[in-house]
């Protein structure tokens, strides 16, 4: 997403992220004979080894412009769509009385959606992120948390599943006042929860999972590499799937927050208001969705970024 940008009254707009303007940016394996994903692989055939390169192909994104809250689309100077990496068309420069324009400027959200510092969950709404971890290796997830200090007994998932048998499990959790992690295990934090704010990094390092807050550890355990093969349940956002049912939902505020496996990134959160309506939910930049939630609840937003 791009804006324009005229002088010192768009100038917030400069300092947002970059992210918004090629989606997940990358290039995409275009082999069709398995195994795929790799830069080269040898076979052995009847005739002897045969050696399968992948053939890489540069993804393609698309582009819209804005300028001063309306989508420019009647421009043939603009480009619709580029490909990775590579240049593209700008739009003839916008104009606007008493303005000088100042250039384009990358979105991390649609201009009809305002950024928020987070979403408020009322402990009866959470959000489907849809994708099924089935690999522990290299996980990296954030969370911008702000528990209710009236529910910090309950036990609450900020992203999690578990299968009905227990496990496999996934989860980041509070219980009884103490942080819980995270793949098969029930390790706790010795420290107590607060309602303060906390910035919190979930990582998975070799066969160590660890819950950070900021630099301090909170709690750490061993993961094994094979916990979540057999897994097929998609992880929740402010509860647990608990086989396919919502449990354990999170009451308290909820900011930006991603997921990475293999520095991939699979999901990444920002909290926003829709103007039209001011409905509140979560921007993925990811897969370029406004995912409002599910359940009985509802979400709030809080104060706009300034």
């Amino acid at each position: 997403m791009i804006k324009s940008s005229f002088g010192r009254f768009f100038k917030r707009f400069v300092m947002l992220c970059f992210m918004a303007l090629c989606g997940t940016p990358g290039f995409a394996d275009n082999i069709t004979t398995s195994p795929a994903n790799c830069n080269s692989t040898t076979l052995n055939t009847s005739t002897g080894p045969a050696t399968l390169n992948a053939d890489w192909e540069a993804n393609n994104i698309n582009i819209a412009w804005y300028s001063d809250g309306t989508q420019i689309t009647n421009d043939a100077n603009a480009a619709t769509q580029c490909t990775y990496d590579q240049t593209f068309s700008l739009p003839t420069p916008p104009t606007k009385t008493g303005y000088n324009f100042a250039g384009w400027k990358a979105m991390p959200v649609p201009s009809i959606y305002t950024e928020v510092q987070y979403i408020e969950f009322d402990g009866a709404r959470y959000i489907n992120t849809g994708i099924v971890l089935k690999d522990t290796a290299n996980i990296e997830q954030t969370f911008w948390v702000q528990m209710d200090s009236s529910a910090l007994n309950n036990f609450q998932t900020l992203f999690g599943f578990m299968a009905s048998g227990g496990t496999p499990r996934y989860g980041v959790n509070v219980y009884q006042k103490k942080w819980m992690l995270g793949i098969n295990t029930t390790a706790s934090s010795a420290s107590t929860v607060t309602s303060s704010v906390y910035e919190l990094t979930y990582a998975t390092i070799g066969t160590t999972q660890s819950l950070k807050n900021s630099d301090s550890t909170l709690v750490s355990a061993n993961v094994a590499a094979n916990a979540l093969n057999s897994n097929t349940l998609a992880g929740y956002f402010g509860a647990r799937n608990n086989n396919g049912s919502a449990v354990n939902y999170v009451s308290g505020k909820m900011g930006r927050s991603y997921l990475k496996q293999n520095g991939v990134m699979l999901y990444n959160y920002i909290p926003v208001r829709r103007n039209s309506d001011d409905v509140a939910g979560m921007w993925d930049t990811v897969s370029g969705s406004f995912l409002t939630g599910t359940g009985s609840g509802t979400f709030t937003a809080g104060p706009a970024v300034q």
